[in-house]
């Protein structure tokens, strides 16, 4: 009978100074690739938009998580350059992110927020959402998953018709200028998400109290929609701090109305500090 073998593991190679870290070649796909079609489909790319930028990571060419997008010139350069002595590091701008959905019809590829300037000129009006009202903004800004389903869509305005009738997945939020009291000077493009029964502004949430400083000199704490306990103490918490300050005010005067006032924004401040959900997670209400 012939002698059992066995297969030892094969030695490990130390790394020598020489040796410099692995990374992932460029790949480019082709705008027939299945994802990339799905993509055009989905989101009605203007046939002005280039197809052969698209880019990936990996040796196998095959999108996974994320696809870039560069110009022209830099992909000549990567192709031009693929398994010589050059070796590149970082190339193009994250265009497109893999997202988990339920639904059939949805593209699972968000748009990024940094390749939203370049694309969403190209983007077909089925999939654009259009703002005029600052009111509105903030209530995107400080409310994150708000409710378009039971008519909840009336809470979100200008808005609301158009975000309740449009379909599943990324869109583009355009910020339209005008000369309204309530309006915008400059234009403003953000990516937006319609799940099931929600709609969330898809913009981290050191994003969002960034934006309500720089826009409208508040700091508010967030209320996130999929936590409603959450919600709740959030908003009891910033009564009662408001109260206490009040009350302190006109009995005591400033001196011990201002320590209230700290707490106050304490307060505030932790609310603000909940965690936030992942930019497009599946509806819990």
């Amino acid at each position: 009978t012939p002698a059992a073998t066995t297969s030892l593991p094969a030695p490990v190679k130390a790394k020598g100074r020489n040796q410099q870290q692995f990374e992932e070649p460029f790949k480019y796909i082709t705008g027939d690739h299945p994802e990339v079609q799905s993509i055009d489909e989905f989101y009605k790319l203007s046939q002005r938009f280039p197809r052969d930028r698209f880019m990936v990571r990996n040796a196998l060419g095959e999108p996974a998580k994320t696809i870039y997008y560069t110009s022209a010139l830099i992909r000549d350069i990567l192709v031009e350059n693929e398994g010589k002595g050059i070796k590149f590091i970082h190339g193009g701008v994250r265009m497109f992110m893999k997202q988990d959905v339920q639904g059939e019809g949805v593209c699972r590829w968000r748009i990024q927020s940094e390749g939203m300037p370049i694309l969403e000129g190209y983007v077909g009006e089925g999939r654009v959402v259009r703002l005029y009202k600052r009111s509105t903004l903030r209530t995107l800004l400080v409310e994150m998953f708000p409710k378009v389903t039971d008519g909840c869509w009336k809470n979100l305005g200008e808005i609301g018709e158009r975000v309740r009738d449009i379909g599943m997945g990324c869109c583009v939020l355009r910020i339209e200028p005008s000369d309204d009291e309530d309006g915008f000077k400059e234009r403003i493009v953000l990516p937006l998400w319609r799940s099931l029964h929600s709609l969330n502004l898809m913009l981290a949430k050191e994003d969002r109290t960034a934006m309500l400083l720089r826009i409208f000199n508040e700091n508010v704490p967030l209320v996130n929609n999929h936590h409603p306990a959450q919600r709740a103490a959030a908003v009891v918490d910033a009564a009662v701090a408001e109260a206490e300050v009040a009350e302190a005010a006109t009995a005591n005067g400033n001196g011990e109305a201002a320590a209230v006032a700290e707490k106050s924004e304490d307060v505030e401040m932790d609310a603000a500090e909940a965690p936030l959900e992942s930019e497009a997670a599946s509806d819990q209400l």
